[in-house]
C-alpha cells in the first residue's frame, strides 16, 4: 500500500532551532489516504484540522492555506488522534507520497518528537519516501537561474497544470486536497515510466 501525505502548518521551520523545539511549526491540518500501488483509493482517509492548545501560527501562513487558529480551536482534534493513526498505517504501507514530502515528514517527526512519542514508528525502516516535486522538476523543465544549472522546482499548481493539465486553482488550498493531486500526478508520472513502485 501507498500513504499518499500532506500538512498544512502554522508556518516555515526556525533555523538553527531543533525540530523538536516548541517554536516549531505545529500541523494545524492533516490530510492523507491509503491507496493500493497502482494509486487506487482504498478505504484508509484523514482530513482534519488539530488542534492549537495555545499555540500561534505565523503571519503568512493563513494567507497560503486560509485556516486560522479560531477554525482549529472549534474544529480540530487533539493532536495526538491523527498521529497515531497515521504512525498506525506506517506499519502498513511500502511507500509514503507527497509533493513537498520532506518538509511535511520533517514536521510531522518534530512534532511527535514534541509530544515525547517515539518517532520511530513514524520512520520505520523499509518504508520508502517518494517525493514528487523533484521528478516534476525534471518533467516540467523550467528553466531556472540556479547555479547548478538544475531546473526549477515547480509548486503543486504548477506541476498539476503542466503534467496533468488541469487548470491552477482559486483561493485555499487543503491539505486532503493537495494529497490527492500528489496522488493524480503520482498515476501519471507512473504511466509515463518516471516512478517505479515495483509491483
Amino acid at each position: 500500500m501507498i500513504l499518499f501525505y500532506d500538512t498544512e502548518t502554522s508556518g516555515l521551520p526556525v533555523r538553527g532551532l531543533p525540530m523538536d523545539d516548541n517554536a516549531q511549526p505545529w500541523i494545524m491540518q492533516v490530510g492523507a489516504m491509503l491507496t493500493d500501488l497502482e494509486g487506487t483509493r482504498i478505504h484508509g482517509a484523514l482530513s482534519t484540522l488539530i488542534k492549537p492548545d495555545g499555540r500561534k501560527g505565523r503571519e503568512g501562513a493563513e494567507a497560503i492555506h486560509g485556516i486560522t487558529e479560531r477554525d482549529c480551536a472549534r474544529l480540530g482534534v487533539p493532536e495526538l488522534g491523527p498521529l497515531s493513526m497515521l504512525t498506525s498505517w506506517m506499519g502498513m504501507v511500502r511507500f509514503v507520497v507527497g509533493f513537498g514530502l520532506n518538509f511535511d515528514q520533517m514536521i510531522t517527526a518534530g512534532v511527535i518528537e514534541r509530544r515525547g512519542k517515539n518517532v520511530a514508528a513514524w520512520k520505520r525502516p523499509g518504508v520508502k519516501w517518494i517525493d514528487l516535486i523533484e521528478t516534476c522538476a525534471q518533467v516540467c523543465k523550467i528553466p531556472s537561474e540556479h547555479e547548478s544549472g538544475s531546473y526549477k522546482w515547480p509548486n503543486l499548481d504548477i506541476a498539476c497544470e503542466m503534467i496533468l493539465g488541469e487548470s491552477p486553482r482559486e483561493g485555499h488550498h487543503d491539505a486532503f486536497g493537495d494529497a490527492d493531486r500528489a496522488r493524480r500526478l503520482f498515476i501519471e508520472l507512473k504511466r509515463r515510466g518516471f516512478i517505479s513502485v515495483g509491483e
